[in-house]
């Protein structure tokens, strides 16, 4: 921000001369001027232009600090507002701070703050992502969920508008299809790692059915882009690494921030793990896991800590074996068959342990309880519809 600029105003001014009374001396007087300035936060589209008193247009082209080019003197009066709202994809920018009187420095407050709303989007299966917005629409089920039982995230992309920019995930899964047509544009390039083959395209060839993986960042990070629907973090960036498709304690650790190349998993903010254990036995966690996720969350993100994200499990109501009967006496308590703590890196204060909720708010039949869940969201339930499977 440029401070102290100067404007030249020529004045004609009097001024007192020893021993001869008054005489007229023309010349400039410096006066002060100052600039008009602020930040802009959640842009992720483009043709935003501001303006300063209905002029002085700016075109902003990110996020961060901006000035307007030209000075203004102190006691003047400033109103920055908008003149042209961002595009592709569309988002509404409102100002704060924009108006005002210039004191004795420059302004450096305004702040201009873009974001957008569920309702408006135009991707066209945002309206039945019930999770982000429920309306007790019955996302091609038989039955409706209950409305307002959503994780209220309208107001965030709105308001303030956050939108998971700069953030990077990871899906440490089966695979990722790095180029699906609603993930692509919030790919990391050459991010991602395929431990079976050595590469950076983590794409599942093998499942016929779907990918896990690409379906669990599809709900993170689906680009706005008016296919599909949006992640709840539309604009964050993914990485995929399939270390579902091929388990060792190397390539866990690689997946969880313990490796700087092939794959490269040290920038990475948060660590999404879908996935957990079906055991009968108990086993205690591995040591140097443990240190990994201790290092993880005290040493990623510059110093800061990344965030390692786990599921609770699918074992509410059985273990997920054939022919496993050791579920009976649960089922007729109405208690959870398997625990979250079965499970021992759920125990690990570094893990954020989640559950699941359906459309109606209450416990998805599937997710499995224990005292290391951090927090319930919504995860679904089965969404039956009979027309399409009787």
């Amino acid at each position: 921000v440029i401070t102290n600029a100067l404007l030249a105003i020529p004045t004609q001014g009097l001024l007192p001369t020893v021993g001869a009374g008054w005489s007229v001396v023309s010349g400039p007087r410096q006066i002060p001027a100052f600039t008009i300035g602020g930040a802009v936060s959640g842009l992720s589209g483009s043709g935003l232009v501001l303006q300063n008193n209905g002029g002085n247009n700016l075109a902003i082209v990110g996020n961060g600090e901006f000035t307007f080019s030209t000075p203004m003197a102190s006691g003047a009066s400033y109103a920055v507002t908008v003149l042209t709202q961002p595009t592709g994809p569309s988002q509404t920018c409102s100002v704060t701070n924009g108006s005002g009187t210039v004191a004795a420095a420059s302004v450096t407050s305004v702040a201009v703050v873009c974001g957008f709303s569920i309702t408006t989007v135009a991707d066209p299966l945002a309206s039945q992502q019930w999770y982000l917005r429920n309306t007790g629409q019955t996302a091609f089920a038989d039955t409706a969920g209950i409305a307002g039982m959503d994780i209220n995230v309208d107001p965030v992309y709105s308001t303030f508008g956050f939108t998971g920019n700069g953030v990077i995930v990871a899906v440490v899964d089966s695979g990722l299809e790095i180029a699906h047509e609603d993930l692509a544009a919030n790919v990391v390039a050459g991010g991602s790692w395929n431990f079976i083959n050595g590469t950076t395209n983590p794409t599942n060839t093998v499942a016929t059915t779907g990918d896990h993986g690409t379906s669990v960042a599809g709900l993170i990070a689906m680009a706005r882009n008016t296919v599909g629907g949006i992640g709840v973090a539309p604009a964050a960036r993914l990485k995929g690494f399939n270390f579902m498709s091929s388990q060792s304690l190397a390539n866990e650790l690689a997946s969880l921030g313990g490796s700087t190349s092939n794959p490269n998993s040290s920038d990475v903010f948060v660590f999404n793990q879908s996935f957990g254990t079906v055991n009968t036995f108990d086993f205690p966690i591995n040591t140097t896991l443990a240190t990994q996720y201790l290092s993880g969350t005290t040493s990623l993100r510059g110093g800061k800590g990344a965030l390692y994200v786990k599921s609770a499990g699918n074992g509410f109501a059985d273990m997920g074996v054939v022919g496993n009967d050791n579920c009976l006496f649960a089922n007729d308590s109405g208690l959870s068959c398997q625990n979250a703590n079965f499970d021992p890196a759920n125990a690990l204060p570094y893990q954020v342990v989640v559950g699941a909720t359906n459309a109606s708010g209450i416990k998805a039949s599937y997710s499995t309880a224990g005292s290391a869940i951090w927090v319930s969201a919504p995860g679904g339930q089965s969404g039956r519809n009979a027309a399409v499977s009787p």
